[in-house]
């Protein structure tokens, strides 16, 4: 079974524009948006022998595929990650530079701040290891519930999925 979002106002506007396009002008895939670049819509190459690439590319198509179909990205795991190294970085600055940047405190007075800086950055960077390890694993996209009110994706409404994908070595 297939599920195709229904058209929308910009698949409309783009079906109109490509009527007054002239002869000679490259025509972009149908229903991709109007403000699109067209290098966004052109082959892209690989190496076969680098994995890296080869999965990089597919996992963008994949995501690609999912943001067409109706799905947008949920960025909460992204941002919670960023706040957590963000965190840790500040600590890792106090700890440095603590009390003025050009004059810090001189090492034995500084043992409990740096201690607490320390022991604070460990659990943060563990505490994001675990999350990349556990949590997420091969994720490559989480999704919000899709946007289009086809019956299709009646079933899938008010919930949230992940994509994960595995390329195996040769």
């Amino acid at each position: 079974l297939l599920c195709t979002p229904p058209p929308t106002l910009s698949m409309a506007k783009d079906k109109a524009a490509t009527k007054d396009k002239p002869k000679g002008a490259p025509a972009k895939p149908e229903g991709t948006p109007a403000n699109a670049n067209a290098q966004d819509y052109m082959y892209k190459s690989a190496n076969p022998g680098d994995t890296a690439s080869t999965k990089g590319l597919l996992d963008d198509g994949v995501v690609q595929a999912f943001e067409d179909a109706g799905f947008g990205e949920d960025h909460k795991m992204s941002n919670f990650k960023l706040v957590l190294g963000t965190i840790a970085c500040i600590l890792a600055l106090v700890a440095q530079f603590w009390p003025h940047p050009l004059k810090p405190m001189p090492f034995p007075e500084s043992r409990p701040l740096l201690l607490v800086c320390c022991v604070s950055y460990f659990f943060l960077s563990f505490a994001l290891q675990l999350i990349t390890t556990f949590y997420e694993k091969d994720t490559i996209l989480y999704t919000l519930p899709p946007v289009s009110t086809s019956a299709c994706w009646a079933a899938l409404k008010d919930r949230r999925g992940g994509v994960s994908t595995g390329l195996p070595r040769f």
